[in-house]
């Protein structure tokens, strides 16, 4: 299972990281420029404070271009940033949390890898 992570975070990615690896994910941070559209992800996470509205924009319109069915996608952001959560939700992001909240619940978003 593969996730994009839009965020340059290392602190919190420190956590992530290791708790998705274990779980049979591969996280993979791409540069908005070289996004691979060959393959869906099976998660997108976006870190609020390093996608802009304009960059949030252009990044969910590509999606939508590429491909048929968009993943999992999850926003998170400073909870005083109302307007940019509110903006995540508006251009079809499907789960927009806090920082907060999605610190507490970041684990729900990498379930274990089961074998068929």
């Amino acid at each position: 299972m593969v996730c994009y992570y839009f965020t340059s975070d290392l602190m919190f990615t420190s956590k992530v990281k290791p708790f998705a690896q274990e779980n049979g994910w591969t996280l993979r941070f791409p540069a908005f420029e070289a996004i691979d559209f060959s393959s869906i992800p099976d998660l997108i996470l976006i870190d609020l404070d390093d996608v802009t509205s304009p960059d949030l924009d252009d990044l969910m319109r590509k999606f939508r271009e590429k491909w048929k069915d968009l993943p999992a996608t999850v926003a998170y952001g400073p909870h005083v940033k109302e307007a940019r959560l509110q903006h995540a939700r508006d251009v079809g992001v499907g789960t927009v949390l806090t920082r907060g909240q999605f610190h507490k619940q970041f684990s729900q978003w990498f379930p274990a890898k089961t074998t068929p």
